[in-house]
């Protein structure tokens, strides 16, 4: 099971993105409004969220790749391990400009 949240829901509901530099431009605004502690309290609100499911093991996780790595690894750091599972992974990259592509 996999849940997948509006990071940027208190900025700007279903944000959708393009990979070109305007994209990448817009993505450093959103990025630059964001509450990193409002977004590991959601990370928790979800993790809740799974657990309250019938169909779900009770175990959770995160993994987050480049902006939500640095989330992934805020929840780690600040949510109690024993409300969740023993997974985290955090994963960096660089967003491709439209020169390279």
């Amino acid at each position: 099971m996999t849940l997948v949240p509006d990071l940027f829901w208190r900025i700007e509901r279903m944000v959708d993105l393009d990979h070109d530099d305007a994209g990448l431009a817009r993505a450093l605004e959103l990025i630059g409004q964001f509450d990193p502690h409002a977004g590991v309290r959601d990370v928790d609100a979800g993790f809740a969220y799974l657990r309250s499911r019938p169909d779900a093991t009770g175990q959770v996780g995160v993994i987050g790749f480049c902006f939500g790595g640095g989330l992934a690894y805020g929840a780690a750091c600040e949510l109690d391990p024993r409300a969740w599972s023993r997974t985290t992974a955090s994963v960096s990259s660089s967003w491709p400009s439209a020169s390279t592509r």
